[in-house]
């Protein structure tokens, strides 16, 4: 989508008259008659129409969504070979059923999928790692892999204690075989931590990573909410590079309901029974994304239990989440 500030910032400078704009998303439609530009989400764009130009904005993500299920319906077009799929945005409990499955010798599922996710986490028996590319985008850019990245996935093959003790890599094209060999090859670059030694106080302390705790501080600090709950809020296992579970924290909203009414419950966010079998990309998307929230509803229900009753039901609704994603895989 080329954004509607995008168009409204344009208009500011006097190059462009928003009055000839057609707004159309799938929440929302502002048509202009004779409008001769549109501003449109890409599920809503008639790819049936020439155009003279076309703008398209994030044109990485629509590219990063498509790639795992190219390469799995390429895979199994071919008749031989059923595929589980892994990555990063996937709820964990879809995670782990996925991996569970691919592991699992009576299971049909004989390929694995994935994204760098596999790297963390996860206990897999693989025999062969294929890369499909030696870049990733990182939220900036498309880059090439560092080595460490590369001997965490390749690692991935060939386990001790696993059925496969001895794993294979290679790369789907030849052009990126220099680079996995010169990688495999070279050392493992030397972390420096020499600041974190010595800022432990003893063995059982280290300091960890609290950027996105500042972020979450600097979100509810204006909030009329005592210290306590300001921290409990900071701890929350919000996402914030998802908007919706940031608008589930902020703005839909969690910490703002109780800050003004001492209770949260989850139709006011949230209507149970809404949820629908994702048909697209975008839809998969969304649905993990209402997964994150009612994540964080019950993860904050533990914690101010009265404050947050619907623990059931927003466990209920996060399981049918998670089965949801899983069958559209």
């Amino acid at each position: 989508m080329v954004g509607l500030k995008f168009w409204r910032d344009y208009h500011s400078s006097g190059k462009f008259d928003l009055t000839d704009l057609t707004l159309i998303t799938g929440q929302e439609r502002d048509e202009i008659e004779g409008a001769k530009h549109s501003s449109v989400t890409v599920e809503m764009a008639c790819v049936s129409t020439e155009y003279q130009c076309a703008v398209i904005d994030e044109i990485q993500l629509p590219f990063l969504l498509c790639k795992f299920s190219y390469i799995q319906k390429r895979i199994e077009s071919a008749g031989k070979h059923l595929c589980s799929v892994v990555y990063g945005s996937l709820p964990p409990e879809t995670r782990t059923k996925q991996a569970t499955m691919f592991n699992d010798d009576s299971s049909d599922l004989s390929v694995l999928v994935a994204s760098d996710a596999i790297g963390m986490g996860l206990n897999l028996n693989i025999s062969r790692i294929i890369f499909s590319t030696m870049k990733k985008f990182d939220g900036f850019c498309f880059r090439e892999l560092t080595v460490s990245e590369i001997k965490q996935i390749a690692g991935r093959a060939g386990r001790y204690g696993s059925k496969f003790p001895i794993g294979e890599v290679t790369c789907l094209d030849a052009q990126d075989l220099p680079l996995l060999h010169l990688s495999l090859n070279s050392p493992s670059p030397i972390i420096e931590e020499r600041f974190l030694e010595k800022a432990k106080l003893s063995p059982d302390y280290f300091i960890s990573d609290g950027e996105d705790m500042l972020k979450v501080a600097a979100i509810v600090d204006d909030m009329s909410l005592g210290l306590y709950d300001k921290y409990l809020f900071c701890l929350s296992p919000v996402d914030l590079r998802d908007d919706i579970s940031v608008q589930g924290l902020v703005q839909a909203s969690f910490a703002e309901t109780y800050a003004k009414k001492g209770i949260v419950r989850l139709k006011e966010i949230f209507t149970p029974g809404t949820l629908v079998v994702p048909k697209t990309h975008n839809q998969l998307q969304e649905l993990e994304s209402v997964h994150k929230v009612l994540e964080l509803y019950v993860w904050l229900s533990f914690r101010l239990e009265d404050s947050f009753p619907d623990r059931e039901v927003a466990a209920s609704q996060k399981s049918i989440c998670s089965m949801w994603v899983l069958s559209s895989i």
